[in-house]
């Protein structure tokens, strides 16, 4: 395997910390001077890369080797409450939030927005 550059351990760790591929990308990388779109594309062009893939990879199983609750432990404890009878609508509404925050679901949109210009009008 390639050894990494810094900024792409810093990527691998975000990423494994939850980050999406655009937020890790972000955190590793000086962006201020590039748009949404850049960003968007080279931290997917990134996360193609081998030798990233199987960083990410010996991250999430050092991770899961030590942990004693992870991921795939809150999705199941959450969807089990979604399948039992016994519980109250209010509960079930809240595992799903917290399903989707967990997934990324919530998070807000970027979007560029066009600059607005102003119009004078004049009367002849």
């Amino acid at each position: 395997m390639k050894k990494l550059t810094p900024k792409q351990i810093t990527f691998c760790d975000a990423i494994v910390r939850g980050k999406s591929q655009t937020e890790a990308y972000k955190e590793a990388y000086n962006c201020d001077n590039m748009k949404d779109s850049t960003i968007h594309n080279n931290a997917y062009m990134l996360m193609q890369r081998s030798e990233i893939k199987e960083r990410i990879k010996e991250l999430r199983q050092s991770l899961e080797a030590v942990s004693v609750w992870n991921r795939a432990d809150s999705v199941k404890a959450l969807i089990s409450i979604l399948q039992d009878e016994k519980t109250k609508p209010n509960e079930k509404i809240q595992a799903i939030k917290e399903l989707n925050t967990m997934h990324g679901y919530n998070q807000p949109s970027e979007r560029e927005t066009p600059k607005q210009e102003s119009l004078k009008i004049v009367w002849v």
